[in-house]
């Protein structure tokens, strides 16, 4: 219908690493006369990721089992994980680490970190730990995500470094959360439907259905939300003076996401179809929030823009994320702008947060189109290069 909106989804598979160009394509309605907007093509760079991922717990409980297991067997994930008992010390094995990284250095290395039923103190993680999870994401564009628990040490962060990342609030009179009798079940918000991390079919109707029959929980985190959080999927029926107690819970937290899970059993979606809806969760959670540090990266450089994806005329912010590794951060960082019309385009990135090699510019794009982007930094000879589609001003 004329002046009519829509939504669309279209699933696309890549098979081979490169530069795609998709077009999407609206057929003409009866008497329209304006065609050029009936058209849009998107440059995609398709790559081969290998996202690193650490996953902590003090108990191996069927969550973390089955997600550890998903992890190893993704090609797309190189995952480390710390299993500590507060009164019983570090497990072993293939893939685990004997301490949680206890650097910034060794931190940097991961773009997601995963905490289960893990608190601050009492022989888990030091406040030093809380603070420096806490630069990866906010100063690093890292993600991070919350498994509650039914030992409720996660309750611990609100004293922490982490505090201001949490997308919750903890009940303080039911820090265990609660125990039911009968199954719970998700329910997705109507502001959530087409939110890419509750994907789970590709059609809507049956996304929303699906949400509502996958198998439930025995046992949920007594939480609400904060405010600044995006709610994606609630309890079906328990309610407090909040509304119906909040389930999956999303945070933009300076450049990085955090996402929180307020119960233990996504691992029941398995039964009768192993990893298909387990792991596509998880699977979509860890690259969604992997995503910023990965848009363009190579060998210690990684660059990306605010907004994501500007328009001509639009205040762009050019940052930078440079590994230390040794490397002072003195240096400037030195970047080339090829416009697909008009000069070539110097910018120098200077220091914000020194001690997280974090470097910006701002930039004003004057056309729109694909810009290609090279950065160099000269003390370490570090150089990243990749592109960037911006759109014609509205």
């Amino acid at each position: 219908a004329p002046q009519s909106r829509g939504r669309v989804r279209l699933s696309v598979r890549p098979v081979t690493p490169g530069e795609a160009v998709w077009t999407v394509e609206v057929q003409p309605e009866p008497e329209e006369t304006d065609l050029e907007n009936n058209r849009r093509s998107l440059r995609v760079p398709i790559r081969r990721e290998l996202l690193r991922v650490l996953l902590a717990d003090t108990l191996p409980r069927w969550e973390y089992r089955y997600l550890r297991n998903a992890l190893i067997r993704d090609p797309g994930t190189d995952v480390r994980c710390w299993l500590v008992h507060p009164h019983l010390g570090p497990g072993g094995g293939k893939d685990y680490l004997p301490a949680f990284p206890s650097s910034r250095d060794e931190i940097s290395s991961y773009d997601v970190i995963i905490l289960g039923d893990i608190g601050v103190g009492d022989g888990m993680l030091s406040a030093a730990q809380a603070q420096d999870i806490r630069g990866l994401v906010e100063h690093q564009g890292g993600g991070l995500i919350l498994i509650a628990g039914r030992q409720g040490h996660q309750a611990s962060f609100v004293r922490s470094e982490l505090r201001d990342l949490l997308p919750v609030e903890f009940d303080p009179n039911h820090p265990a959360g609660t125990k039911t009798a009968t199954e719970g079940r998700f329910e997705l918000t109507p502001d959530s439907r087409e939110h890419p991390l509750v994907q789970l079919a590709d059609d809507a109707a049956a996304n929303d259905l699906l949400w509502r029959s996958l198998p439930g929980f025995f046992w949920y985190a007594s939480v609400r939300s904060r405010p600044g959080s995006d709610v994606l999927a609630v309890h079906a029926l328990a309610r407090h003076e909040q509304g119906r107690v909040p389930l999956i819970v999303v945070r933009q937290a300076g450049l990085g996401r955090v996402l929180f899970m307020g119960t233990d059993a996504v691992w029941r979606w398995r039964r009768g179809v192993e990893d298909t809806y387990h792991y596509r969760f998880w699977g979509q959670v860890i690259r969604w929030m992997a995503h910023r540090r990965h848009m363009a990266h190579k060998a210690g450089l990684r660059w990306f823009t605010i907004p994501e994806q500007p328009r001509s005329g639009d205040r762009v912010r050019l940052q930078a994320i440079l590994d230390r590794d040794g490397v002072s951060n003195q240096a400037l960082i030195e970047a080339e702008i090829v416009p697909p019309q008009g000069p070539l385009l110097r910018l120098m990135l200077a220091p914000i947060e020194p001690a997280w090699g974090l470097y910006e510019a701002v930039w004003t794009p004057t056309y729109p189109g694909t810009h290609r982007i090279k950065l160099r930094h000269a003390e370490s000879g570090r150089e990243v290069e990749g592109a960037i589609e911006i759109t014609e001003a509205a």
